[in-house]
């Protein structure tokens, strides 16, 4: 797979170079691609800042399909380890080998990556992920809310949605397309608050 030289680097990589951008639009932008992914049946199974590329226009691209796996029941994998992915991203249930990369882990990494867009840093900072493993499988510890989110947000919806995501139980995260629905609300109440405001 070849794509475009991405002169902004990753989202973290812009977020701070870039501290006025507009963190809920690429919050949109992301969760697009991530629809885009599960509606024709892909799992991507490592989201995570380092993964999202933004063009020098600002756009948003996903990469490092390496542990992808496509949703589909005709097709068979192969398997060499029981956990795909990036340990601090993924979801209790991948990090407990109770399950693969699923629809529901790439939505709890893609709040995860919200995070990233919103501070600049990985999910619990420089916590090392042995001290944060047993809190966030047994505990459902999660990341504190970001201070720039107070900032950027129109009330506590994208907090709500992320935590959300983080839910525990997969059946009971929203789906990637209830994200993007979300979050595009949100982004249109934002705009409208600004476009009338004095």
């Amino acid at each position: 797979m070849v794509s475009p030289w991405m002169a902004n680097g990753c989202i973290t990589d812009y977020v701070v170079r870039n501290p006025n951008c507009n963190r809920l639009a690429l919050c949109v932008q992301l969760a697009d691609v991530i629809a885009y992914l599960h509606e024709n049946n892909a799992v991507h199974g490592d989201i995570k800042g380092a993964n999202v590329l933004v063009s020098d226009k600002g756009t948003v691209q996903v990469t490092d399909f390496g542990v992808s796996i496509a949703d589909h029941q005709e097709i068979e994998f192969s398997m060499t380890s029981k956990s795909r992915g990036t340990q601090r991203w993924q979801a209790p249930e991948v990090l407990t080998a109770q399950t693969d990369s699923t629809r529901e882990a790439d939505v709890y990494a893609l709040a995860m990556t919200m995070i990233e867009i919103y501070t600049g840093e990985r999910p619990y900072g420089s916590t090392t992920f042995a001290q944060i493993l047993i809190p966030v499988v047994n505990n459902g510890l999660r990341p504190p809310r970001p201070i720039r989110l107070l900032i950027d947000e129109v009330g506590n919806g994208v907090w709500d949605l992320m935590q959300y995501c983080w839910l525990p139980d997969p059946s009971e995260r929203p789906t990637s397309n209830q994200v993007l629905e979300w979050l595009r609300y949100y982004l249109s109440l934002r705009t409208n608050t600004q476009a009338h405001s004095w």
